[in-house]
């Protein structure tokens, strides 16, 4: 069940580098259990510290946490920003490679009806990037798109068959999203109400 309050950024940079060092184990299990000899030989010279495609590995085929996640996303947009802490369409793009990457993590979940870890994926996303629409250039079209990709990600989950149970939790996920966002950082208030009000119609 969702918590009352939920915040995607960590208190401390300490608590940060532990997950990341937790996540970048796991990856490690990953790689380990690839077909592939020579692959494995490749991917253990990839580290998700140090590397967008380990990450990208990682948000693809590995179920992280909401913490994780966020922590993980987070440290890909800090990676992207500039000195001024604004990021550029590249930046955004690059951003874009690993919600892309999660996105697909979620549809297969979805598939074997997982719905509350697929839901915590565009939770997630959603409220991550909208918390730094203010940090980049223009529009920030990708960002835009970005967010899009998430909320429909959890429309498409409403149309699932879904128990009464698991509809209230998936409303909680949602409403705890939507609750946490900071006031300087709410642009899709309207999106997340839609998301809500599809969940909450058989509950």
């Amino acid at each position: 069940m969702a918590s009352e309050k939920f915040r995607y950024f960590p208190k401390t940079d300490t608590e940060t580098e532990k997950v990341l060092e937790e996540i970048e184990a796991r990856y490690r299990e990953f790689i380990q259990h690839m077909p592939s000899r020579e692959l494995r030989k490749i991917m253990s010279n990839i580290s998700t510290g140090h590397s967008h495609i380990g990450k990208e590995v990682v948000s693809r085929n590995i179920l992280l946490t909401k913490k994780e996640m966020g922590i993980l996303l987070n440290s890909v947009i800090d990676a992207e920003a500039g000195d001024d802490d604004i990021i550029n369409p590249e930046g955004e793009m690059a951003v874009e490679q690993i919600t892309s990457a999660m996105i697909e993590n979620a549809a297969e979940l979805i598939q074997k009806n997982e719905l509350i870890q697929a839901a915590l994926i565009g939770c997630v996303i959603i409220s991550v990037i909208e918390s730094r629409m203010g940090k980049v250039y223009d529009e920030g079209w990708t960002f835009q798109g970005i967010i899009k990709d998430g909320f429909e990600l959890l429309h498409r989950i409403s149309r699932q068959t879904i128990t009464n149970d698991m509809r209230e939790e998936l409303v909680a996920e949602c409403t705890v999203a939507f609750n946490s966002r900071d006031d300087d950082n709410r642009y899709y208030d309207n999106e997340w109400k839609e998301v809500i009000n599809a969940l909450t119609k058989n509950v």
